[in-house]
């Protein structure tokens, strides 16, 4: 989190000084008499490695390769267990396919599409998506059809025929 004040106002110098503590969890737990602890101080990269042990994000998302036809797997991987609250922001793009060459899409372990995000259930570390390919009569070159988990990106290729 950050705090600016305009260059050269009287805040910039009253700013430049000051320091706060952002609570992430049980307030109790930071104050002892009504005083904050010193030990609960944490800079931001502190804080964010708290958050990340809390919530899981997206470590890895897999390639696939396959021919025209079959239904390419990508596996992604989670930072932590989640906890059934994460919603992860989901994107097929970047493609030089055309959408008929692309069929059914399907996640595992239950998580669901929702809203252009994918809703993990509790309990999960690592879950697939399957992107199924059509088979057709064309000659065709190399066919790829991208996507993203929570912004790490991975590819799916058909080597063509």
């Amino acid at each position: 989190m950050t705090f600016l004040a305009e260059t050269g106002s009287p805040l910039e110098a009253y700013f430049v000084q000051q320091e706060f503590l952002v609570v992430i969890g049980d307030v109790s737990a930071y104050r002892l008499g009504g005083s904050v602890l010193p030990s609960a101080n944490a800079n931001g990269t502190a804080i964010a490695a708290q958050l990340d042990s809390y919530f899981a994000t997206v470590d890895s998302v897999t390639s696939a390769i396959g021919p025209e036809g079959t239904t390419l797997v990508h596996t992604a991987t989670l930072s932590v267990t989640s906890d059934g609250s994460e919603r992860l922001g989901f994107l097929r793009g970047n493609t030089s396919t055309s959408d008929a060459d692309v069929g059914a899409i399907s996640y595992s372990d239950g998580v669901i599409l929702s809203g252009g995000s994918l809703v993990l259930p509790a309990g999960l570390t690592s879950f697939t998506i399957s992107v199924a390919t059509v088979d057709d009569s064309e000659v065709e070159s190399d066919e790829v059809c991208g996507l993203s988990v929570a912004g790490i990106p991975a590819t799916g290729t058909d080597p063509g025929q």
